[in-house]
């Protein structure tokens, strides 16, 4: 068993590193990819001397340097949500100085904006906190209304020209955080109030629901999907972070990882990675954790330096000629600062061991939804001939295997071979070795071979 070589391979790859201050920004509050692959980042700065306008969305076209985008018409007093939705429009929803706070389009990445449609004459709370674009194209928004208790969320038919509060609807406490549609259609917010204060919707947001409260929470900061119509909420709890999962649309709630996040006040953000693992953004010290067996276990990937909470985290590809990088981006305050680690890569050379004498090893594809071909090539022996890949006269056969291990450390898959070749290949279907399909998840796979070991990561994915 190499169990612990397994846990090392996977997360010894989560590094950050800061792209840098975004200048004048105070707070990253959220951050998505857009039109051109491009990160978009929507920042507040807080009041400038002699300006109102400290709302702006940056860009960054090499996943390192940013640059603002046009600026929003009026004075943004902040940038509280952004997404990138249908035909790469995005949505931008703020806080203007007064009362009044709007959403912003852009069809162009950012060069430039335009308001959507008044909200009504009802009065429409503080700041755009929270925004989704629904299976149906439909705009959902979020808002806190500033410590008062009659803040609603509001949907749009028509992408932003009339907005709606359905009557019947009761009214909630302020402040939502956030707004996810789970792969069963139901919209979820989570929002300030006693019991965690999250809410269903089973009809598009046409009426509203409390899911079943948990005593003892007053936040919930961010929802996503693990599995089928599995819930994950994160949320504090007498100023620890904890989070909770349900099955059933918030009718019965479970602990998940229950004593990993003792440093921890919130859980601020959550995000499911394409090679199944799991990250949760903390507050006060922005720390990320992650874990890689569905939430029951976590490991702390550190603190963000400098930062003191991540509001957002995305993951991004970047494409390039030699292959796909995909990163972790994390947006976070007080700072403005926006981090990114290396997840993985696709169609590229893995890290070997020291000492290794294989000359390069490629998976592709991987992530890999069906099958994936590990090829490598072995350092020309004395017996081999480079130009022919055979065995030569007088030469000896060179027993190698190829292992495969899950994320626990458990082999699930060995493929034995006697190599007379300079270059070689092995194809895994997903099954182990009594040909069962593998559920997906982050694969470990190593080379034994006459001149020592060599490693790397694979993914699977449904």
């Amino acid at each position: 068993m190499i169990s612990c070589f397994a846990v090392l391979c996977i997360f010894s790859q989560i590094v950050w590193q800061n792209t840098g201050e975004l200048t004048g920004a105070a707070r990253v509050g959220d951050i998505t990819q857009g039109l051109g692959g491009y990160i978009y980042a929507g920042t507040r700065a807080g009041p400038i001397p002699g300006s109102q306008d400290s709302g702006w969305v940056y860009v960054s076209q090499d996943f390192w340097n940013w640059s603002v985008t046009a600026d929003l018409p009026g004075n943004q007093e902040g940038v509280y949500c952004l997404i990138n939705g249908q035909g790469d429009t995005l949505f931008a929803g703020t806080g203007m100085w007064g009362d009044l706070p709007r959403v912003f389009k852009s069809s162009d990445g950012g060069s430039s904006w335009a308001v959507l449609n008044s909200y009504g004459t009802y009065r429409p709370g503080s700041r755009v906190t929270a925004f989704l674009e629904d299976n149906l194209g439909m705009l959902h928004l979020g808002n806190d209304y500033m410590g008062m208790s009659s803040a609603i969320p509001r949907r749009s038919l028509d992408r932003g020209s009339i907005w709606l509060v359905d009557s019947g609807t009761i009214y909630y406490n302020s402040m939502h955080y956030c707004l996810y549609q789970s792969s069963d259609n139901t919209i979820y917010f989570g929002s300030w109030g006693t019991g965690g204060g999250i809410h269903r919707s089973t009809n598009n947001g046409q009426a509203w629901s409390p899911c079943t409260a948990l005593p003892g929470f007053s936040d919930s900061y961010a929802i996503i999907e693990v599995g089928a119509d599995t819930v994950f909420v994160g949320l504090d709890s007498a100023g620890i972070g904890r989070i909770k999962k349900t099955a059933d649309q918030g009718t019965t709630w479970s602990d998940v990882g229950a004593g990993y996040f003792s440093t921890t006040t919130s859980i601020r953000s959550l995000l499911l990675a394409s090679d199944g693992m799991i990250f949760a953004g903390t507050t006060p010290n922005a720390e990320v954790f992650v874990s890689n067996d569905r939430g029951n276990t976590w490991i702390s990937t550190g603190a963000l330096s400098g930062a003191t909470t991540v509001y957002k985290m995305i993951e991004a590809r970047k494409t390039t000629g030699y292959g796909d990088s995909v990163f972790i981006f994390a947006a976070t305050g007080a700072n403005g600062d926006v981090f990114r680690a290396l997840l993985y890569t696709v169609g590229i050379e893995e890290d070997h061991a020291p000492g290794q004498t294989c000359q390069g090893i490629t998976v592709a594809p991987n992530p890999a939804s069906g099958k994936t071909t590990i090829k490598f090539q072995i350092h020309p022996y004395p017996y081999l001939t480079p130009s022919r890949g055979r065995i030569e006269e007088g030469g000896t056969k060179s027993q190698m295997s190829m292992k495969i291990y899950n994320a626990a450390g458990r082999l699930v898959k060995q493929f034995n071979y006697l190599t007379i070749q300079l270059f070689n290949q092995v194809i895994w279907d997903g099954s182990d070795d009594i040909g069962r399909k593998l559920p997906a998840g982050v694969y470990v796979f190593r080379h034994e071979h006459d001149g020592g070991v060599d490693a790397g990561k694979l993914v699977i994915v449904e």
